[in-house]
């Protein structure tokens, strides 16, 4: 297996990286998938709420926040919760980048956030995109799978998308230590 390809598993076991996700069916003809996860030491209701107002005018990427400004995307990742933040339902903007704004697909709180970027929303786009976070609850807190899924518009915007992963693999292996640690820092202990 090689770079690029460990980088859309990263984290992910094998059966996370190939069950069915919602949002999966948006794209069923994706040229290139990646599943990346980690294990978050809070409940999934405790997840959730990060996961929820994610988005630049939002609670940011819980990422690098200097990566993604110097891409243009104006990012402040929050260290609190504001429910008035959060992301309410499908139709809902979710920015990227002033010019990226998928849309909220799907959501079934506390369990998944599906967004989709059709290849024809925005024109300078090489590609069209959905993504997913999910949240599983386990014995120890709770996992949280991200998948994307690209659809290249012409085959030589593959290029971008390879160079774009590598970005986005590194966004994401952030946002899903960002998301872990807030949701832990905010996880209720319980009484000894």
């Amino acid at each position: 297996m090689g770079p690029l390809a460990r980088t859309r598993t990263w984290g992910a076991t094998a059966e996370e990286a190939r069950c069915r996700l919602p949002g999966d069916e948006l794209m069923p003809d994706a040229d290139a998938t990646a599943t990346r996860a980690t294990s978050m030491p809070a409940r999934a209701q405790d997840v959730w709420p990060w996961i929820a107002q994610t988005g630049q005018d939002r609670g940011g990427f819980d990422s690098h926040d200097t990566v993604a400004d110097l891409a243009g995307c104006r990012i402040h990742s929050a260290r609190h919760l504001d429910p008035q933040r959060r992301l309410s339902g499908p139709g809902d903007e979710l920015h990227l980048h002033p010019e990226v704004a998928p849309i909220v697909a799907e959501i079934e709180p506390p369990e998944y956030l599906v967004l989709r970027a059709p290849r024809d929303q925005h024109r300078s786009a090489p590609f069209g995109f959905t993504r997913n976070f999910a949240v599983t609850p386990n014995a120890s807190g709770s996992r949280e799978p991200v998948r994307e899924r690209h659809r290249y518009r012409r085959r030589w915007r593959a290029v971008v998308v390879t160079r774009i992963e590598v970005v986005s693999f590194v966004m994401h292996r952030a946002m899903l230590r960002g998301i872990a640690e807030r949701a832990r820092a905010t996880t209720p202990r319980e009484a000894s």
